[in-house]
C-alpha cells in the first residue's frame, strides 16, 4: 500500500512491479516475485476493501492513497516516492517516439505523471524524474496532445536545469524535444530558440561531429525550412547527413531522416530529380528497417507522392497518398494531425483529377481534425481551410 500510494490509482499492473523487482525492498520484492505470496498479499488487501483487482492489476481509491501517504513520516514518504519513481522509470520505454512502444507508454503514462508529481513535491529522485517526464512528453507529443506535451516537457526542463545546470547535455535533449512541440504548435521563433540552444549546448558537450548534434542540426534545419531559409536549411541537413553517414553507415534510419529532409529542400528549390532521389533512398532504408507499414515509411511515401505530383504524375501521386493514409490511420488512429496531412495531399490529387466531391470530403476531414487537435488559429488549420475554400 505504501508503494501504491505513490502511483496512479488505477491499473497498477503486477508485470510493471515484477519487471523492477530488484528495486523493491523486502519483503515486498519476494511477494511480487512469488505467485502464492502475491495472491496472499493482494487477497489480504482486498479482504479489507483497500484494493480492487482486475486482470492481474490492482486499483486503489484516491482517498485510500492519501490516507496511506499521510500516515507515513517524512522519510517514509520520500522512500516510497522514490521507489515508485524508479519502478516506472524501469518500465517506461526510452524510444517513446516510436509507435511500436506506444501500448507500453499508454499503460504507464498515468503512473509516470503521478510518480513524477510526488518526486517534484518531495524533491527526491529528480534526475530520474526528469528522464521520465522527458520520455512521457515525447510520447504525448506523438499522440498530438501538444499542450499537454509542452507542459510535461517544460517541467522536465525546469528540473534538468536545476539538477544539472543550464549547459548540461540532458538540458539540450529536453530543449530539443520542447522545440519539436513548439514547432508543431506553429511557434517557429520559439522552436528555433530551443533548437539553437540545444545545438550550442550539444556542441560544447559532445563536439561538432557527434550524432546527437546531428539531431539538433536537423531539427534547426526543419525550422529554417519552414521559415523559407532554404540555404540555411540545406546546409544543416547536409551537415547532419555527413555526420550520420560517418557514424552509422549509409543505411541507418537516421540517414533516412537526413536525406528525406534534404529532399524537402531540393524540392522547394526546384530540383525535382534530386528530391526524388533523396525520398526514394529514404523509403528504401525505411522499409528495410521498419517494414512497409510503419508511419515513418508513410512520411517518405507521402514525399515521393509530392514529387510525382510536381512532375505531373497524378496517378503515382494518388497511389502514394492513399498508401500513406492507410498506414497512418492504422498507426495513429483516424483523427491524428498526420492523417489530416495525408488526406489533404490526397484531396489535392483528387481535385486535379476532377473528382471534386471526393476532394471536398478529404479537405473537410483534414479541417475537422486540425480544428479539433490544433485549434482554429493554427497555421495548419488555416491552410486546411484554404484548401477547402479553393473548391468554391
Amino acid at each position: 500500500m505504501n508503494l501504491c500510494a505513490f502511483l496512479a490509482p488505477d491499473d497498477i499492473g503486477r508485470e510493471m512491479l515484477r519487471g523492477a523487482v530488484s528495486l523493491l525492498p523486502e519483503p515486498l520484492a519476494t511477494a511480487v516475485a512469488d505467485d502464492l505470496q502475491w495472491d496472499d498479499t493482494v487477497g489480504a488487501l482486498r479482504k479489507y476493501s483497500l484494493v480492487e483487482v482486475q486482470d492481474r492489476a490492482i486499483s486503489v481509491h484516491r482517498l485510500v492513497q492519501a490516507v496511506v501517504r499521510d500516515r507515513l513520516d517524512g522519510e517514509g514518504r520520500k522512500k516510497w516516492a522514490e521507489v515508485a519513481l524508479k519502478i516506472v522509470n524501469a518500465g517506461f520505454p526510452f524510444d517513446s517516439d516510436d509507435v511500436r512502444t506506444w501500448p507500453q507508454c499508454a499503460r504507464l503514462l498515468s503512473h509516470a505523471l503521478a510518480s513524477a508529481g510526488h518526486s517534484e513535491e518531495l524533491q527526491v529522485g529528480l534526475k530520474v524524474c526528469q528522464r521520465i517526464l522527458n520520455q512521457a512528453g515525447v510520447y504525448v507529443r506523438g499522440c498530438a496532445e501538444l499542450s499537454a506535451a509542452r507542459s510535461v516537457l517544460e517541467r522536465a526542463l525546469r528540473i534538468s536545469e536545476a539538477v544539472c545546470g543550464p549547459d548540461h547535455a540532458d538540458v539540450a535533449a529536453v530543449m530539443n524535444n520542447l522545440g519539436n512541440v513548439l514547432q508543431e504548435q506553429g511557434d517557429l521563433p520559439g522552436a528555433r530558440v530551443c533548437f539553437e540552444r540545444a545545438l550550442k549546448v550539444g556542441e560544447a558537450a559532445y563536439g561538432p561531429d557527434h550524432p546527437q548534434v546531428a539531431i539538433y542540426v536537423n531539427n534547426l534545419g526543419g525550422v529554417l525550412w519552414e521559415q523559407e531559409d532554404l540555404a540555411g536549411a540545406r546546409a544543416g541537413f547536409e551537415r547532419a547527413l555527413k555526420i550520420d553517414e560517418r557514424t552509422y553507415g549509409p543505411d541507418h534510419p537516421m540517414v533516412a531522416v537526413d536525406v528525406n529532409n534534404l529532399g524537402n529542400v531540393l524540392q522547394r528549390q526546384g530540383d525535382l530529380v534530386g528530391a526524388r532521389t533523396c525520398f526514394e533512398r529514404a523509403l528504401e532504408i525505411g522499409e528495410a528497417i521498419y517494414g512497409p507499414h510503419h508511419p515513418q515509411v508513410a512520411v517518405y511515401v507521402n514525399n515521393i507522392g509530392g514529387v510525382l505530383w510536381d512532375q505531373g504524375d497524378s496517378a503515382g501521386a494518388r497511389t502514394c497518398s492513399e498508401r500513406a493514409v492507410k498506414i497512418d490511420e492504422v498507426a495513429y488512429g483516424p483523427e491524428h494531425p498526420q492523417v489530416a496531412t495525408d488526406v489533404s495531399n490526397l484531396g489535392s490529387v483528387l481535385k486535379e483529377q476532377g473528382d471534386l466531391a471526393a476532394a471536398r470530403a478529404c479537405f473537410e476531414r483534414a479541417l475537422r481534425i486540425r480544428e479539433r487537435m490544433l485549434g482554429e488559429d493554427h497555421p495548419s488549420t488555416q491552410k486546411a481551410r484554404r484548401w477547402l475554400e479553393s473548391l468554391g
